[in-house]
């Protein structure tokens, strides 16, 4: 069966609000279900939308994009909030593919930049790292624990 990559519709944004959870890395698996959908409808009230992956009606994997500003130079770019493939289906090219029609949207929108947030221990840096994309910081932390 063929993969269709469309703009979601109200369905398939209803079906994604009730699985946030997939997409949420285990540092923060502790965040609930309400507090995810509050996060993500306010990158949505500022313009951020999702595409969504289909094999027939079967929603296999999600992108959700939107734009950023650079708040040193003061430019818009591109920005990927979020990819996720379904479990099961993983293995098949969909993330690939779910990156490079967003990349194709960000062109067709006139963006000279795309960027996206990692965690060190996601497997899907090495795709992104495949796609051309290059660290530009690193975000490091402390755990400071009680004395």
């Amino acid at each position: 069966m063929d993969l269709n990559i469309q703009m979601a519709n109200p369905a398939d944004e209803s079906f994604i609000a009730n699985n946030l959870h997939l997409s949420v890395p285990q540092e923060h698996k502790h965040m609930s279900l309400e507090h995810l959908q509050e996060l993500n409808q306010n990158i949505r009230d500022l313009g951020g939308h999702y595409l969504v992956a289909k094999k027939g009606e079967e929603i296999v994997g999600w992108i959700f994009i939107g734009k950023n500003l650079d708040y040193f130079d003061n430019k818009e770019y591109g920005y990927i909030y979020d990819l996720l493939v379904v479990p099961k289906h993983r293995g098949n090219q969909i993330g690939s593919a779910l990156m490079k029609e967003a990349i194709t949207y960000f062109r067709s929108k006139g963006y000279n930049e795309v960027r996206l947030n990692v965690f060190a221990s996601n497997s899907a840096k090495q795709l992104y790292e495949k796609l051309g994309f290059q660290a530009r910081q690193t975000i490091m932390s402390l755990p400071l624990e009680d004395s």
